[in-house]
């Protein structure tokens, strides 16, 4: 049994729920679909999108916007960085 989403706290404007992550289409700069995010995972340090590809840390270096609406995750990343 889990608990229900209307007993969450509120997100602020730089927060979001994992739940709320998992399923979003991940897209670079350029226009470039790294696909979908399949997991979320951490390190202690911080936060990691896990897509098809590879992960991409969940940081405010790398993530451009979390549009939830539209359930796209836009970052600075580049293709070659899973390499």
């Amino acid at each position: 049994m889990g608990l229900s989403r209307s007993s969450f706290p509120a997100e602020g404007n730089d927060e979001a729920y994992w739940a709320d992550l998992i399923g979003c289409r991940v897209v670079n700069r350029g226009g470039l679909d790294f696909g979908e995010v399949i997991a979320m995972q951490t390190n202690g340090e911080h936060d990691w999108l896990v897509v098809a590809a590879g992960w991409i840390p969940f940081v405010a270096r790398y993530i451009d916007d979390v549009d939830r609406a539209q359930r796209i995750i836009r970052v600075d990343w580049n293709a070659e960085w899973f390499e």
